[in-house]
């Protein structure tokens, strides 16, 4: 009568079982890669668009920017310091996470952000139009991708 497991058949299970923890932890990190690259995606989009309502709030414009770091030194207005037209305080627009004083990504390199205002010749009143804001997103093969968002009213 057999009452116990041989060497053989535990070895054969702990192989089974360090299999799947395998399998497993690769598709957890596939799966955490694609969380920060959703994640950076969309903290780019929050990024733009509120380089943009800035943009429609005041009468300065906003300063052109060429890959500059995201932060309290290039975009003070996202953090709330700043005043609309009439002389408001213009709330925070950005509330993402910061580190040293900037904008960072999931993977904590700081966003890229380039903005060029567009004049029109016409009558004068092109706050916020033309206005195109690009992000630096790093992509899946570790190169820097564009997000560019142009608004043209």
């Amino acid at each position: 009568m057999r009452k116990a497991f041989t060497l053989v058949e535990m070895l054969v299970v702990v192989a089974i079982l360090a299999i799947l923890m395998a399998s497993l932890s690769m598709s957890f990190a596939s799966a955490q890669k694609k969380a920060r690259i959703a994640k950076a995606t969309v903290e780019a989009g929050e990024i733009t668009k509120a380089i943009l309502a800035y943009g429609n709030m005041v009468d300065t414009g906003i300063p052109e920017m060429t890959e500059e770091e995201a932060g309290e030194s290039s975009l003070p207005f996202l953090l709330g310091d700043g005043t609309d037209r009439g002389g408001n305080k213009i709330p925070i627009m950005y509330n993402g996470a910061l580190s040293n004083g900037k904008m960072v990504d999931p993977w904590g390199h700081p966003y890229l952000v380039t903005v060029k205002a567009v004049t029109d010749q016409g009558d004068g009143d092109q706050v916020g139009k033309n206005l195109t804001t690009g992000v630096f997103l790093p992509n899946r093969y570790g190169r820097r991708a564009t997000r560019q968002q142009t608004v043209e009213q």
